[in-house]
């Protein structure tokens, strides 16, 4: 049976997403998946998916699976309660919303340091996020 990695964001449109479907294409055929929610899903975003996520996506030459082809979702017990490893990409912005909104103890989170567009532009933040997800995936234990 596969470990679950759950990302969170703001949105579930461009970090999360993008760190998903990253973290799936590296580990392929290991014992590790990733799964993306959102903390505060909005109607403020257009389509499925961030332009900018498929965009770097294509660079990379990762084609995104009908599974990633989805509607941002919203976070639920059940994530979490089906998780292995629970990461929040920024902690300064979602520090505070999980410890508010989240029956999750803080210290079961790893949180990293990706700001939201406008504080970086979504080509730096990709670059934050694709760094982040090989050291993770370079210090899971990822043999069959």
């Amino acid at each position: 049976m596969k470990k679950t990695v759950l990302f969170l964001c703001t949105g579930n449109y461009y970090r999360s997403r993008f760190a998903e479907v990253f973290f799936n294409h590296l580990t392929n055929e290991h014992r590790w998946q990733a799964v993306s929610r959102g903390l505060r899903i909005t109607n403020k975003n257009e389509g499925m998916l961030s332009p900018a996520v498929a965009k770097q996506l294509d660079r990379f030459g990762i084609e995104i699976s009908p599974k990633c082809l989805r509607r941002p979702l919203p976070v639920t017990q059940a994530d979490i309660d089906s998780a292995d490893l629970v990461i929040a990409v920024d902690e300064e912005e979602h520090r505070r919303m999980i410890e508010i909104e989240l029956p999750l103890n803080t210290r079961q989170i790893k949180f990293w340091s990706v700001p939201d567009v406008p504080y970086v532009r979504p080509e730096i933040g990709m670059r934050m996020l694709t760094r982040n997800v090989w050291e993770l995936v370079k210090m899971l234990p990822i043999d069959n």
